[in-house]
């Protein structure tokens, strides 16, 4: 038989629990902090020891905020504070800059058309790393262009001669006035008029997140 015996003990650190006090190899059930504890040894009258420090922090989860669809190249972040940790922005390609890399709320700037991702990683005390990714689909505003105003004899028909919503899309919009439009997608479609008088119409483009009209 092996007469030596073993025993853990806390000596210092936030309430632990030991499972089992006598055995070298006891689960352990920690505190957040920083934890003393001693093994001992005891062989007859002789006893020898040890201690061992764990630092043990729970991580911070990461939370970059909602992808979002911005027009632009510009954008305020909008991360959780990850209070007592550390939070740090970190563009995934491309050349996007962020003004204040440690601040949960800061300006990125050199935003290109097409997806951006950038990541937020939180770092607690003993290296505990969490990670969040927010995606900003970001497009280049199209300005609308309706056309010149025009003069039109009664019987005639029309046809309106906006830009390209290309890549977008676009949609006529009739504010005064009454005509029938062929399609009001169309940035040359055809117009019937109902009765003589004037015409607002509105041409709206439309490019992801940015919206113009003429």
């Amino acid at each position: 038989p092996n007469p030596r015996t073993g025993a853990w003990t806390q000596i210092s650190g936030p309430t632990a629990v030991i499972v089992d006090t006598t055995a070298f190899n006891s689960p352990l059930t920690l505190a957040p902090g920083t934890s003393l504890f001693q093994w001992e040894v005891t062989d007859g009258s002789c006893s020898v020891f040890d201690t061992l420090s764990i630092e043990y922090f729970i991580p911070i989860p990461a939370q970059a905020g909602a992808d979002t669809a911005i027009c632009g190249t510009t954008f305020t972040l909008s991360a959780t504070a990850p209070t007592p940790a550390i939070g740090l922005w970190n563009p995934i390609g491309g050349g996007t800059t962020i003004t204040t890399p440690n601040d949960p709320n800061s300006s990125v700037t050199g935003l290109t058309p097409g997806n951006n991702l950038i990541e937020w990683v939180v770092t607690t005390a003993g290296s505990c790393v969490q990670r969040d990714t927010i995606n900003l689909t970001t497009a280049l505003l199209l300005p609308a262009d309706a056309g010149l105003d025009s003069t039109v004899c009664q019987g005639s028909g029309y046809t309106l001669n906006g830009n390209s919503p290309a890549p977008g899309s676009g949609e006529w919009m009739l504010l005064v006035g009454n005509a029938t439009l062929a399609d009001s997608s169309q940035y040359n479609t055809n117009i019937t008029f109902a009765a003589p008088g004037n015409l607002h119409l509105s041409w709206e483009v439309t490019v992801a997140a940015c919206i113009s009209a003429d």
